[in-house]
């Protein structure tokens, strides 16, 4: 019997476990603190372990404990009396299901962790109780697990990250769906927030499935585009014991502030370019104390907390115009005076011709041809900027509208808004991305990126490797940019080859 120990983000990790044959019970050393995929792979016939309470990661239950089977008893201070599960800070990290057939989230479990009950052999039914609220990382709760039939989800449940049923196997390997999958009890009011890494496939996964959600929410899941995938399954139950867990939406009864605007910063360079802030999902009550004007002042310091905005910066107009949203949340019910959504995987959006007549309320129709910027009142990793060809004019131009959620962590709020509103909105840039799966550009995109390069559009990328011919030949050649790393890299416009 042998281990592999690694030490990095200044934790040590097990990251290998050849256990020998016939090892049946092992025992991780105290001091390892997390562990990594494959580290318990294919450890047939161990039917015990012991975790010490230094264990507080565990990178994918699945991934750590791929063809390990057998493990029917866990011991250690995060393990409860159930013998079963592994918990840390209210996170249930594994479960050992070796001889269960049904399995109820224990008490003081709040948040699922990754693939927590992905490739479970035994399983037939799981329950999610009510206390419950979120997955962890990516998702991917329940894939793969081949005697799983029914499913309970919890009402308070906000977040059950990607594709927590199963995906395509082929596109998506290690996270393919339940095949004996019959029902899931999907009690939450609210539809909790959900991604996909194929949404065309789901439709096609299951036969037989019925996901049961609150009769009084059904509209919600039909009308969710997040949970589009999934609208040929729903079918309306009648649960009589979630009233508690319907949210009281608060509800804005002073409009007088709406519309009205405030100059953030007046440009002291030329002729001023204009920049319109605004949010959406902010009641009146938010914008009275002052939430809401924090929020776009802070989102205009992060725009120009970047160069070339930085060193340019009294070029620019600033505007900020309030909007008194009807309601402050993105719950069944509610309504936002922008009518902002979230859809599948980071895709947002909104109604683009309200978003202008508010920034109308600022700026002059002629000088509608740049940046705006809606926040939307969500603490939430997304972002999608609607990008308006010109028809004629100078560099650079088209208006564009860049709709980005809040987030709790102030670096990923600002990539958002570097991301979205300084790339796309006002420099014209194209992604530089790539998906493998997309492949060669087409032809057709290959002209319609061309053709607008004459209005100063996506000029960060080619369809050429020559170095003398590429759009930023002159910054190859010119010798103040000799060592800054500048060349020709394959890959961008999110297709894999030929940009």
């Amino acid at each position: 019997m042998c281990m592999y120990v690694e030490d990095y983000f200044g934790m040590r990790w097990l990251v290998a476990f050849a256990s020998g044959a016939g090892l049946q019970s092992y025992t991780i050393p105290d001091g390892i603190m997390g562990l990594e995929n494959y580290s318990f792979y294919y450890a047939e016939e161990l039917t015990e372990l012991t975790i010490p309470g230094s264990v507080t990661n565990i990178a994918s239950a699945a991934g750590v404990f791929e063809g390990t089977h057998n493990i029917e008893r866990l011991y250690g201070p995060n393990v409860l009396e159930d013998g079963r599960s592994y918990v840390v800070d209210n996170r249930l990290l594994y479960v050992a299901d070796k001889g269960i057939t049904e399995y109820m989230t224990p008490e003081g479990v709040e948040v699922l962790g990754y693939q927590v009950f992905a490739d479970k052999q035994y399983l037939e039914k799981i329950v999610i109780s009510d206390e419950v609220v979120a997955s962890e990382v990516y998702g991917y709760i329940f894939c793969n697990s081949p005697k799983l039939q029914t499913i309970t989800i919890s009402a308070r449940m906000r977040d059950l990250g990607m594709d927590p049923f199963g995906a395509d196997d082929s596109m998506s390997p290690g996270v393919g769906k339940c095949p004996n999958l019959k029902t899931v009890y999907l009690r939450a009011p609210v539809p909790p927030a959900i991604q996909h890494n194929s949404p065309e496939i789901i439709p096609t996964l299951y036969d037989n499935l019925t996901i049961y959600v609150p009769e009084e929410s059904l509209d919600a899941y039909l009308t969710s585009q997040q949970w589009a995938p999934y609208r040929g399954y729903f079918k309306a139950y009648d649960y009589g014991d979630l009233s508690e867990f319907y949210p009281e939406i608060y509800t804005s009864t002073d409009y007088s502030a709406d519309g009205t605007y405030e100059l953030l910063q007046s440009a002291t360079v030329g002729n001023g370019i204009d920049v319109v802030l605004m949010g959406d999902a902010y009641s009146d009550r938010l914008i009275a104390d002052g939430t809401y004007r924090s929020v776009m002042v802070n989102t205009m310091e992060q725009f120009f907390s970047q160069e070339p905005y930085k060193s340019f910066r009294d070029y620019f107009n600033a505007y900020m115009v309030n909007v008194v949203s009807p309601n402050e949340v993105y719950e069944e019910g509610s309504r936002t005076a922008l009518s902002t959504w979230f859809g599948g995987g980071t895709s947002v959006g909104g109604d683009d011709q309200t978003v202008f007549n508010y920034a109308l309320n600022a700026i002059t129709p002629d000088r509608l041809d740049e940046a705006l910027l809606v926040v939307m009142n969500r603490d939430y990793y997304a972002g999608t900027c609607y990008m308006y060809y010109p028809e004629s004019g100078n560099y650079g131009n088209g208006v564009s509208v860049a709709y980005f959620p809040t987030s709790s962590d102030e670096a990923t709020f600002r990539g958002l808004i570097l991301h979205e509103a300084g790339g796309h909105g006002f420099a014209k840039l194209a992604d530089e991305y790539a998906y493998e799966e997309y492949g060669q550009v087409p032809s057709e995109e290959i002209t319609n990126c061309q053709n607008l390069w004459d209005f100063g559009w996506f000029t960060n990328i080619d369809f050429t490797s020559d170095l003398t011919l590429v759009n930023w030949a002159e910054f190859i050649a010119d010798e103040r940019y000799q060592y800054d790393g500048l060349g020709v890299f394959e890959g961008g416009y999110t297709y894999w080859t030929g940009v």
